[in-house]
Parts: structure tokens; C-alpha cells; sequence
């Protein structure tokens, strides 16, 4: 059962901000724009509840990847004394790791730009560093 809702808030919103909320409520098939936001702010604040639990454990992903890592070298370096199974276990574990590292990178960009909002930046300002980081990133995957 839908609790009522019974507080009503009036606020402003830059035309970027409005596009930015239409355009989530679109893509994620939201019905109003009341709703869209209302599922925006729950989202933010499960995420920022969380967010010290998901640094702490995609920390430990990430140490446990570079221990993973010396042992990917040392396998490479001795490709040929390795069995097939061995090589296989060594190319699938180095693909593995490369994709745990970007998930790792962009949880920690994610949750860096999520701590900037609490402070007295502009939005504006944050929301620019933050799509220029994420650019980097897409820049480095092509090469």
C-alpha cells in the first residue's frame, strides 16, 4: 500500500537539471516527473547509507587484485613452461582483473563526486569535473 503523500515541495531547477531528471524519467519508463524525482532522491539517499560499506569492500576487491597481479606477470613471464590450462587460467584471470580494476575506478569516482555534493560546491561545478573524469576514462578504454 503507497503511503499518502502529504508534503509538498517548491523548488528551482536549471534547465540542464530538468532535462537531466526528464531524461532519467524516460529512460527508466517513470510515469511523472513527481515520481521520477521522488525516486531520484531515494536512490541518493540508499546511496549515501551505503556508500562507505561499498568503498570499504571494493577497497578489498581492489587489494585483492594486486596481489593477483605479480602472479599474472610471473605467469606471463614463464608462458612457456605452463600447461594449456595454466595459460588459460592466466589470460581469463588477467581479463578478470583488468575488469575488476574499471569497476573498481568508477565505484570510487562515483562515490568521490556523490561526497562533493555535501558540501558547499556549485552543482554546476561538480557535475562538470564529474563528466570530464568520466570522459577520461572513456578515452582511455579505446586506446
Amino acid at each position: 500500500m503507497v503511503k499518502p503523500r502529504e508534503h509538498r515541495i517548491h523548488m528551482y531547477l536549471s534547465d540542464e537539471e530538468l532535462q537531466a531528471i526528464e531524461d532519467w524519467r524516460f529512460a527508466n519508463r517513470i510515469a511523472t516527473r513527481s515520481d521520477a524525482i521522488r525516486r531520484l532522491c531515494q536512490i541518493g539517499v540508499f546511496f549515501d547509507a551505503n556508500r562507505a560499506e561499498i568503498v570499504e569492500r571494493f577497497g578489498t576487491i581492489a587489494r585483492s587484485a594486486a596481489e593477483f597481479t605479480p602472479l599474472l606477470q610471473q605467469a606471463a613471464a614463464n608462458a612457456s613452461e605452463l600447461s594449456d590450462l595454466e595459460r588459460s587460467l592466466a589470460k581469463v584471470g588477467s581479463r578478470t582483473l583488468n575488469d575488476v580494476l574499471s569497476a573498481v575506478l568508477v565505484i570510487r569516482t562515483t562515490t568521490g563526486i556523490a561526497n562533493n555534493f555535501k558540501g558547499e560546491r556549485a552543482v554546476k561545478d561538480i557535475i562538470t569535473e564529474a563528466k570530464e573524469i568520466f570522459a577520461i576514462g572513456e578515452d582511455s578504454d579505446t586506446e
